[in-house]
């Protein structure tokens, strides 16, 4: 059975691991493959760089965890093609889920069949297949049984094992899933040593871990006091889990399938404001009545998981403590997620509560039978309630759609709950395993994957606009408070709107093929807050501010739907999109990247500085600064030198402002043979700097004293390591929890 498993991932995967296809849905395109085209571009250098301009006129990169600068997977970037490389990510560390929970599972004592089962479970869940869209929680998840099996064994080895899969968690991981995931590992470690001798072994494998990790850390540090989630606030994005969606333990998808548009999209409306930020909390029928029947042996374990879905829950109303720290309640299903999958194959284990096991599967069974003509009965009533925010003229072909793919759903879950009571009747533990794969199977749309044929090579407005040129799309977030497209098409498919955005220079290809974006997406809330204010001013202004702001930010390019052409901008060629006229336009002269102005204006507040550029008969020619400069036009500038992080300029002239078309942030640094310079914001959100007369060569970079003090955290950590390793402890003796 472990073989056709693996068989299975291994046909899932080849694909994704050839570079033929790729994995698409939700952070997988909007988050991080853009970071990672950047980052693989700069290590092919050999750089980790504390910023990247290809977002957001200078998006902190390195201390971004969405971004995972620094963890030792990115060599692959330098073996393999990059979306062969991107994909791997994915496919290896789903494998590696697999294995460490089933390793997990065995040193907990289950059997070889309750450990497969734990680790299919784990492995094949809703929870899991979500975090495929998720490049970094993907890596905390994979290497997280592994930290529970080091503080298990307790001995000197197992906390290093503990503590280098902990480092590499922090590495290559979201901070907060680790955080998390400290509650089972206290869990696993008091159960087998005790209060005092569990929680200092948690303590020396998280001590250790960080020391490894203390590089990220650092540079995270070093960023986030300067970000929209410290300074703007009000970044929590909603995700918590309804109660009505515990129905998805009997079926995968009872509201449509998230990921997916057209007639099986998920119903958004009056319980669901966006689809949900974990697609299912499906773990499968066989682990669901397992892990039922187990859950009064291991009362701790059952506590987690419900405790998991409670906080998933809670964590949404409570607003106020979440927004900055979880800004995804549902990230509290880890603990559902880790504690089902073990109560799984313990519960199969457990052979003398098969009895309960089999009357709760025909009790279960019976249960989707009932729903199944109530479904029939009254789902077109509830559907049509709960999808409120649908199209009126699409609203009856996914309410048909709903009803029928939800009534056939709870009959297949019938049949295999009673497939399910069979097998523990008759003690068919193969017949199990094989079960519980094909429920698992019925989640496989969570993962849908495209084509990397279709985003290969550039586009041809990519190639018109020419690498380096930065860029914007009107329908991208809606920067500009336009009308979305509706295209005209007979299916709907993530794939062809992926493959539209393509073509229309959109922003996750367009950095691959060299484009630049000031006007970003801000999934992680890392960005500027500045460069955030100005994402906000645009839609509020008229079109005569909004090209203003165009021309600060040095946009070249915009595509527009429907043929809309705003004054100050030429129309460069016109695309039928699926029955929507979309435009390229040229914005007029934009900002170079260096500037003097003629005139520098002192702003006291940033709306102030707001009113300026959207009034200025030139913003390039007039700046403003937010203290008073002492400024002589007419100095003569050229960029001799640019990198991520660091610029070198010449200027001459009697001195005053420079303007670099680059985001503001503290941790720029300007200085003239060693003496540093003032810096200060630009026009609200680009840099500044004060430059006193004469000739002089400008150095503008960032200061790696931090980073190279972490690095006393990796020696420290790795002397500790070899010390815990030059000679094997024995394992405590102590009961399974």
């Amino acid at each position: 059975m472990l073989w056709a498993v693996l068989l299975v991932w291994l046909g899932v995967t080849l694909p994704l691991a050839l570079g033929s296809d790729t994995l698409l849905a939700r952070d997988v395109f909007t988050t991080h493959l853009h970071l990672k085209s950047f980052g693989a571009q700069e290590l092919a250098e050999g750089r980790v760089p504390y910023f990247n301009p290809t977002w957001g006129l200078g998006q902190p990169f390195r201390g971004n965890p969405n971004a995972v600068p620094l963890y030792p997977g990115n060599l692959l970037y330098l073996l393999v093609p990059f979306w062969s490389a991107f994909n791997l990510h994915y496919a290896l560390h789903w494998l590696l889920a697999f294995l460490t929970m089933r390793a997990l599972a065995l040193r907990l004592g289950q059997s070889p069949a309750g450990a497969l089962l734990s680790a299919m479970t784990y492995a094949g869940c809703g929870w899991m297949l979500t975090n495929l869209s998720f490049y970094n929680i993907l890596t905390v998840v994979a290497w997280w049984p592994l930290v529970l099996i080091g503080v298990l064994r307790g001995d000197r080895r197992g906390l290093a094992i503990g503590a280098i899969a902990c480092g590499l968690s922090l590495l290559g991981g979201d901070p907060i899933t680790a955080l998390l995931a400290i509650v089972p590992m206290a869990l696993v470690a008091i159960a087998r040593h005790g209060w005092l001798r569990g929680l200092l072994r948690c303590s020396a494998v998280g001590s250790l871990g960080l020391l490894l990790a203390l590089p990220q850390i650092v540079a995270s540090a070093r960023i986030v006091g300067f970000s929209v989630r410290t300074t703007i606030g009000d970044v929590s994005q909603g995700f918590s889990l309804h109660p009505l969606r515990l129905i998805e333990l009997l079926m995968p998808h009872p509201f449509g399938v998230p990921v997916e548009l057209g007639p099986s999209q998920f119903l958004l409306g009056r319980l669901f404001d966006q689809a949900p930020f974990i697609f299912s909390i499906h773990i499968g029928l066989v682990a669901l009545v397992l892990a039922l029947v187990a859950a009064r042996r291991h009362r701790a374990w059952a506590l987690l998981a419900v405790s998991g879905l409670l906080a998933a829950w809670l964590a949404g109303p409570l607003k106020e403590l979440t927004d900055n720290l979880f800004r995804y309640p549902d990230k509290f299903l880890v603990w559902f997620a880790l504690a089902s999958a073990l109560l799984a194959g313990w519960g199969l284990d457990s052979a003398r509560l098969h009895a309960a096991a089999t009357r709760l599967a025909i009790a279960l069974a019976a249960a989707c039978a009932l729903l199944v003509v109530l479904m029939l009965w009254q789902g077109e009533a509830l559907f049509r309630w709960l999808a409120t925010a649908i199209d009126a003229m699409s609203l009856q072909a996914v309410v048909d759609h709903a009803v029928r793919s939800g009534a056939l759903a709870l009959l297949a879950s019938g049949l295999l709950l009673a497939g399910i009571a069979w097998a523990l009747r008759a003690r068919q533990i193969h017949v199990l395993l094989i079960l519980q794969l094909i429920c698992l199977l019925r989640l496989y749309p969570l993962v849908p994957t495209a084509a990397v044929d279709s985003f290969r090579e550039p586009s041809p407005w990519m190639i018109r606009a020419g690498e380096g040129t930065q860029v914007a799309m009107a329908s991208m977030d809606s920067p500009f408070g336009s009308e979305l497209p509706v295209y005209q098409m007979t299916e709907t498919s993530r794939r062809t709107f992926a493959r539209i955005g393509h073509l229309d220079l959109d922003f996750p290809t367009g950095v691959l093929h060299g484009l630049r974006y000031p006007i970003i997406l801000e999934a992680d809330a890392l960005t500027s807050p500045l460069v955030t204010l100005v994402k906000r001013i645009l839609p509020a202004v008229d079109w005569r501010a909004r090209v203003n702001w165009m021309r600060v930010l040095g946009i070249r390019y915009v595509t527009m739907p429907y043929g809309f052409q705003p004054p100050g901008m030429t129309t460069v060629d016109v695309a039928d999109r699926f029955g929507v006229p979309t435009s390229l336009l040229a914005v007029t002269s934009p900002a170079p990247p260096i500037w003097w102005p003629e005139t520098v204006v002192t702003t006291g507040s940033a709306t102030d500085a707001a009113h300026l550029v959207n009034q200025a008969a030139d913003p390039i020619r007039v700046v403003g600064a937010p203290s008073t400069v002492a400024h002589t036009p007419g100095a003569d500038v050229e960029l001799l030198e640019e990198s991520p992080d660091a610029l070198r300029i010449a200027v001459s002239g009697d001195g005053g402002l420079l303007v670099v078309r680059r985001a503001y942030h503290p941790l720029w640094q300007a200085s003239i043979d060693g003496r540093s310079l003032p810096i200060k914001p630009a026009q609200l959100a680009l840099l500044g700097i004060e430059v006193p007369a004469g000739r002089h060569t400008i150095r503008v970079g960032v200061a790696s004293t931090p980073d190279r003090l972490a690095l006393f955290g990796i020696a420290i950590g790795g002397l500790c390591l070899i010390a815990l390793c030059r000679r094997p402890g024995s394992a405590p003796s102590g009961a399974t929890p």
